[in-house]
C-alpha cells in the first residue's frame, strides 16, 4: 500500500500543464516545449513555478504531504500515522 507520488512525478505533471496550455516555442525549423524553455532558459524561475504547483496541489488537496512526503489519497497518510503508532510499542 504506497500511494507515494514522488517529485518526479509531480513535476511531470507540472511539465505537461505547461506544455498543454502553451504552445511550443519555434525558432527556425526547431519546436521546442515551453517546459522545455523554461527549465533550461531560467532554471530558478522554472524551480519556482514547480513549487509554486506544489503549494496550489496541497490548497487544492489534490495531494498531501506527511512528514516530507506526498501522496494522492489522504487515507494514505492515516495508513502510514498506525504503522508509527504500532512501532512505538
Amino acid at each position: 500500500m504506497n500511494e507515494e507520488v514522488t517529485l518526479d512525478e509531480i513535476e511531470f505533471d507540472f511539465q505537461c500543464m505547461i506544455d498543454n496550455s502553451i504552445e511550443p516555442m519555434q525558432i527556425g525549423a526547431y519546436r521546442f516545449a515551453a517546459s522545455v524553455v523554461l527549465k533550461k532558459c531560467d532554471p530558478v524561475a522554472y524551480r519556482q513555478e514547480v513549487g509554486d504547483f506544489i503549494n496550489q496541489l496541497l490548497d487544492d488537496e489534490e495531494i498531501y504531504e506527511f512528514n516530507n512526503r506526498y501522496f494522492r489519497e489522504p487515507q494514505h497518510i492515516t495508513y502510514l500515522l498506525r504503522k508509527l503508532e504500532i512501532a512505538k510499542y
